[in-house]
């Protein structure tokens, strides 16, 4: 059930297994998806003697890729705000090609860090 055909649910002739198939970490907690459970340590120190919250994150239920077209017509239109900048978008990019390299390479890639 842990994989990610099953795990969100957006494609209606895979069943929906609803358990989380990637975990993403960072210096400040853990957020696993699709479950949107967020981990994280209460107390800043965060020391192996830390007590370890969970909190789920809201999300409305629907196909993203229906939403990101309704978006992008409804931007174009002038109906709704562009929700990102072109240096968002470069930041993507830039995370997309370390990641591209750290998997070609079999190694770690460093990225600098952006301003967006």
């Amino acid at each position: 059930p842990c994989n990610f055909e099953s795990g969100p649910g957006e494609n209606l002739l895979i069943l929906k297994a609803g358990q989380d198939f990637y975990r993403i970490f960072g210096t400040e907690g853990c957020l696993s998806v699709p479950d949107r459970a967020l981990w994280s340590c209460r107390d800043k120190s965060r020391s192996w003697h830390s007590e370890i919250t969970r909190q789920e994150i809201h999300v409305d239920v629907a196909v993203p890729f229906e939403l990101q077209l309704q978006h992008f017509i409804n931007a174009v239109g002038g109906l709704e705000d562009v929700t990102s900048t072109a240096e968002s978008g470069l930041a993507a990019l830039i995370v997309c090609e370390a990641i591209k390299e750290a998997l070609d390479g079999e190694k770690t890639v460093n990225v600098a860090e952006y301003d967006v």
